[in-house]
């Protein structure tokens, strides 16, 4: 008994080791695995890709030294441009070295001088199975064959067409199917530089436009005011470039991808270019998707900036890689990540970073892509990493695939097992959003496309549900509408209105009289004292509830609030206090421009005023519930006008109740605002000063507890 026991003991203890044990064994990655929602936020989701191989000397059978690109066949063959050794080194399927290129031969078999693959930056391997190399140092773009032949040397063009101050250091080159060279140089900004098979400039291929920045902008103004004086100034200022690009490669069916190594906010990074240099890219709009704090609409690589020692570390993409399927690799150097995408710019994972380990690198340099697998070159470790999707990745794919395609009730079952490990992936939502759609499952449509703040799809759903119901319903509506009208004529043949009380209040200003005929009743409140102070008080209160209804209330296809976002107090706080604020501004200036107001007058004329934005917000919270995106015009015609008629009446009421002409009542106006910046301005600066205040005084009596 004694010795079975002792047995049991050791095999639960054997147990629980391997169990502790597992998890670390069958770790996908070293580092947390995130994705991007639709706000710009990374969220947690399952690892997409792990290292399947690791490429060193060891399995090459050839030591690399600082290796700076590579290149990979539709065979599966490596094209090493091995830097370092002054060599390329092909392998076959099994990355096995097959042959070598150490030396650069004329047509007999000499070696040529002055061309060395030391300085050597892009390779790449066209369908005839020449080899094309960009060196940069020195100065050209050299074709050989397999056996190290040369075929060819490009120099900087010539030309009228050329500019003289056109640099022409290539660090990447490709040929497209029309024979044209492209050649990535750096230092230029204008584009790619095409040159034809002779090697004559065809010119600058998807030139990148400025990005519209704040500095750009003020650089530009500042331009132009110093030009009105100097025109040396203007010379001596640094230019105003756009982003020049660092990478690309090309697609099965002859698009051109490339990507930027920096940008100033980080938009349009990634291109796909057609054959005139148009990005032909389809981003995301604010139809798509909900609007949120850092809605991710053609923003790539990590949306979260970082900075470090006061400097901004955003993406930088050193290369980049398409494979037959569409999807998009992207190389990070900044952070040592890969980004992948689809056709439709969706984020799929990012994997990598700096690192030690198998699956990080030193300085990763390049990437290409073959099938489901990723490559990507790490110079300083000379050894290529081979990456393959996990389980949960290959279903992302297989989903994307489908979906992207059109076939979404194929990816509803791919997709239901992306969100059963993991709700974080708001592309899952959208595809079982279409693919309920499909189905003309229009309410479960509507739930997904809610959850992956797709309004695209939600506005194709709830417009076929609302044309369904009409249709299902258009007896009980025709009943209703007779029903209203009957009502509506018994009433007034009845004359209901005549035989109620009146109202007799001398006092009392209808709320329909002042806005509609705003000049008499300001007038009333000035003259007769009409007016009722605690129904413009309830006006304000009204605006603040229907301000704060409308951030929760507001139907999904025109509301861009974050529910989790919403402070109530702060909603409240804004409306009473800008009230506030403008009479008191209002009643300070017009003390100063002998203005005839009172207090009470200024504070009843101010909230009437609103009865205009009250009822506009009533309207829009009940319509945008019912309409379509196509019928939101309405929404914005309704604020737009309540806002003008707000305007209206309280420059009608300032005019009346100050005793101004219509000129003077402008500037009031116009004063009273600037007014109510500085009250706000000064109100900060006070509560600023008074939080500086409390933290000296905290911060000393904590400081004599500690010596006591």
């Amino acid at each position: 008994m004694k010795t079975i026991s002792k047995k049991r003991i050791c095999t639960i203890f054997l147990a629980l080791m391997f169990v502790a044990l597992c998890p670390m064994a069958i770790a996908d990655s070293s580092y947390p695995s995130y994705n991007y929602n639709v706000y710009g936020e990374s969220v947690p989701v399952p690892v997409v890709y792990r290292v399947k191989q690791v490429i060193g000397n060891n399995v090459i059978g050839t030591s690399l030294k600082s290796p700076s690109d590579i290149f990979l066949t539709d065979k599966g063959e490596l094209y090493i441009l091995d830097s370092g050794n002054n060599r390329i080194v092909v392998t076959d399927e099994s990355y096995k070295a097959e042959f070598i290129i150490d030396k650069i031969l004329d047509e007999n078999g000499k070696p040529v001088e002055g061309i060395a693959l030391n300085n050597a930056k892009g390779i790449f391997v066209n369908t005839d199975e020449t080899i094309w190399i960009a060196l940069g140092a020195d100065e050209a773009v050299i074709q050989i064959d397999n056996s190290g032949h040369l075929l060819k040397v490009l120099k900087k063009p010539t030309g009228n067409s050329v500019p003289d101050d056109m640099f022409f250091k290539p660090s990447k080159v490709l040929v497209g199917p029309d024979d044209t060279i492209y050649i990535v140089s750096e230092g230029v900004y204008q584009g790619i530089i095409t040159l034809n098979p002779d090697g004559k400039f065809l010119g600058f291929y998807g030139s990148n436009k400025v990005d519209v920045t704040l500095s750009v902008l003020t650089s530009t103004i500042w331009k132009k005011f110093y030009s009105l004086f100097s025109d040396t100034a203007v010379e001596n200022m640094e230019n105003i470039v756009p982003i020049e690009y660092s990478s690309m490669t090309i697609d099965k069916k002859g698009f051109i991808f490339a990507v930027t190594a920096t940008s100033e906010n980080s938009m349009y990074e990634i291109k796909k270019l057609d054959p005139k240099g148009n990005n032909i890219i389809r981003v995301k709009s604010a139809s798509d998707v909900s609007a949120g704090v850092k809605l991710n609409i053609g923003n790539y690589g990590d949306i979260e900036v970082n900075y470090e020692k006061g400097m901004k570390v955003d993406t930088k993409f050193v290369d980049v890689s398409v494979d037959e399927n569409g999807f998009v690799n992207a190389l990070d150097q900044q952070r040592g990540r890969i980004f992948q995408y689809d056709s439709e710019s969706n984020l799929i994972g990012i994997f990598g970073g700096y690192g030690l380990t198998e699956d990080t690198f030193i300085r990763p340099v390049a990437v290409e892509a073959k099938d489901d697998l990723v490559f990507v070159l790490d110079s300083d470790s000379a050894t290529i990493t081979v990456f393959e999707p996990t389980s949960f990745g290959k279903t992302i794919r297989e989903a994307t695939q489908y979906f992207n395609q059109g076939y979404y009730e194929k990816s509803e079952k791919l997709w239901l097992e992306v969100l059963n490990k993991s709700t974080n992936y708001d592309l899952a939502y959208s595809g079982l959003a279409k693919a309920l759609y499909s189905r003309h499952d229009y309410k479960g449509a509507m739930k997904y496309a809610r959850l992956g703040y797709d309004k695209k799809t939600y506005d194709e759903a709830f417009t076929q549900m609302r044309k369904d119901a009409i249709r299902n319903n258009m007896g009980w509506i025709c009943f209703g509408i007779v029903i209203c009208v009957a009502v509506l004529l018994i009433l007034k043949r009845l004359k209901i209105r005549e035989k109620l009380p009146a109202i007799k209040n001398p006092k009392y200003i209808p709320v329909k009289e002042f806005v509609l005929h705003p000049f008499q009743a300001a007038d009333d409140i000035k003259v007769e004292n009409r007016g009722v102070l605690w129904h413009a008080v309830l006006i304000v209160v009204l605006l603040a509830l229907t301000r704060v209804l409308s951030l929760g209330v507001t139907g999904f296809l025109f509301n861009n609030t974050r529910l989790e976002l919403i402070d109530v107090n702060r909603e409240l706080l804004l409306v009473f206090g800008l009230y506030t604020i403008f009479v008191i501004s209002n009643w300070s200036v017009c003390t100063l421009m002998d203005g005839e107001g009172k207090w009470r007058e200024i504070i009843m004329v101010g909230g009437y005023s609103l009865t205009p934005m009250v009822i506009a917000n009533t309207i829009n919270i009940i319509l945008s519930n019912v309409l379509t995106l196509r019928e939101g015009a309405i929404l914005s015609l309704i604020s737009a006008v309540a806002t003008y008629w707000c305007v209206f009446l309280l420059f009608v009421s300032i005019l009346t109740i100050h005793r101004y002409s219509a000129g003077k009542a402008i500037g009031s106006i116009i004063i009273t605002v600037l007014g109510m910046a500085f009250i706000v301005f000064l109100g900060v600066l006070i509560y600023s000063l008074f939080s500086q205040f409390l933290t000296f005084i905290s911060n000393i009596l904590t400081e004599i507890l500690f010596r006591i």
